[in-house]
């Protein structure tokens, strides 16, 4: 039962047959034939139709002579759980009504082999003592609730044991490579007396392999801006499994003494690059995740006005932030720009100067885009009616704002012109300052001028095709003359 010590072991793989037999015996001892005694042991007898293994118990008188030889016990199929546990049973004998003679006794374990070779025999810490078998019970163990750890049907881990669940075993729980133990346990549990749990130091059913994982980082409050990891599910149980990521952001006036960005390879901490989404062969200790505060003395004047501007937003998940704020009416209205009078004027008299038709689409254009005429537009953050102080119009389409009048320029007042003389009409703006018509004499210099200039154009023409002609004369001259020669 011990790794430490040896034990019998019956093989029954071939060339061995059924029915082949195997013997174990233990070397005489003395014996008080007025006594009665108890024999105790473990077995294995774990496989397909093992067979069966019966005990006997050999006497002999003071001379070695054998005086008698009698079964005490069977173990067969009926005698092992159903179906097989591979594992140690403790099976015991009691030994009484001794043959008055006897003063020595042996005993002898019997295997016979049955009809698969798969079935094998194991004997361990056979012990005999004088009295009743309930008076010293060796085989007080813990609950059989240590199991092997499985994820998704496959082991992630087993259990190693000094002595299986019985009384003083110690087990050590070992993960396969990409998982560990639990948080917060250690990876051994001891079956003893004063174990809580069915006679284990530690519950079974908390300790077992996950999934790598790293320490949950809680840097101090002061100076932190931000601070967040991913793998939210694990973070009660103060860890980030393998693959997870935190980002740290300080305050105006600290600095980081850890890199800013930190992802959880195995069960340390390396540093993440935000650029190329790789981590890096930097460790980060724990400890590093915080903000330091900058000296006074080695603020720039860049963080100092950072400082004064800082205005960090509301914690998520905060009482502030849960709680429902209360939303304003905010209105907003455009409103008619008040145009200056000599604007207005000028532009009421010169429309009158126009073809009526073209004036009339002007005007109706000139509606369109003027917002005074459109309904004013309103824009509330609360789900209150909003009262208009105009009667409701059917949704206006929107509409680009109209173009920004501009006043024409302001002249010095010719001598004795008068407010109204100046101002008055559009005929005196346009007599004093129109120049947009020319005159006929500039008129004709300016038709001669064009005319010159496409004479021009026909004359260059011309001489290009001249000269495209000639080029054409001289290639087929050459070719006449080289075929004369052929």
């Amino acid at each position: 039962m011990s790794v430490y010590g040896t034990y019998a072991y019956f093989d029954t793989s071939e060339p061995r047959r059924k029915g082949d037999t195997a013997v174990f015996s233990i070397l005489p001892h003395g014996i008080s034939a007025a006594d009665d005694y108890c024999l105790q042991f473990y077995a294995v007898l774990y496989g397909d139709e093992f067979g069966q293994m019966e005990t006997f118990i050999q006497y002999f008188d003071e001379n070695d002579e054998r005086v008698e030889m009698l079964s005490i016990g069977m173990i067969n199929q009926e005698s092992v759980p159903r179906p097989p546990v591979d594992d140690w049973l403790p099976f015991q004998y009691p030994i009484k009504n001794m043959p008055a003679s006897a003063v020595k006794a042996s005993i002898i374990f019997k295997a016979v082999r049955g009809r698969s070779p798969q079935g094998d025999f194991a004997l361990d810490d056979i012990t005999w003592f004088r009295g009743e078998c309930f008076e010293k019970t060796p085989f007080l163990g813990c609950a059989r609730t240590l199991k092997n750890p499985f994820r998704g049907g496959i082991p992630v881990g087993f259990w190693n044991c000094s002595d299986s669940f019985y009384m003083g075993s110690t087990c050590n729980l070992i993960c396969m490579e990409g998982y560990m133990v639990t948080p917060g346990y250690e990876p051994i549990n001891n079956c003893d007396e004063d174990g809580l749990f069915g006679g284990w130091s530690d519950d079974p059913a908390e300790i077992s392999c996950q999934k790598n994982y790293c320490t949950f980082p809680k840097p101090d409050s002061e100076g932190v801006w931000f601070f967040g990891c991913t793998d939210e599910k694990n973070q009660n149980m103060g860890i980030i499994t393998e693959g997870g990521s935190c980002e740290l952001r300080c305050r105006p006036g600290y600095e980081r003494l850890s890199p800013q960005l930190i992802v959880c390879i195995g069960d340390e901490w390396r540093q993440l690059k935000a650029s190329t989404g790789a981590y890096t062969d930097r460790i980060v200790d724990i400890d590093e995740i915080a903000c330091k505060k900058i000296p006074e003395s080695k603020l720039s004047v860049v963080e100092k006005k950072r400082i004064e501007n800082f205005s960090p937003p509301k914690q998520l998940g905060s009482e502030e932030e849960n709680e429902k704020v209360e939303t304003t009416k905010v209105t907003t209205t455009t409103t008619k720009a008040d145009l200056p009078e000599f604007v207005k004027t000028t532009k009421a008299t010169k429309t009158t100067t126009k073809n009526p038709k073209k004036a009339k689409t002007e005007e109706k254009k000139m509606k369109e885009d003027d917002p005074t005429t459109q309904a004013p537009t309103t824009f509330s953050t609360s789900t209150e009616s909003i009262e208009e102080d105009e009667p409701k119009m059917g949704a206006p389409k929107p509409t680009m704002p109209t173009k920004k009048e501009t006043p024409p320029p302001i002249f010095a007042r010719p001598d004795g012109a008068s407010d109204e003389e100046f101002f008055g009409t559009t005929a005196a703006y346009e007599d004093l300052f129109e120049m947009t018509t020319p005159s006929p004499d500039m008129m004709e210099d300016i038709e001669d001028a064009i005319e010159e200039v496409e004479n021009d154009k026909k004359k260059k023409k011309k001489k290009d095709k001249s000269e495209d002609s000639s080029a054409c004369s001289i290639v087929m001259s050459v070719l006449l003359l080289c075929i004369c020669m052929l």
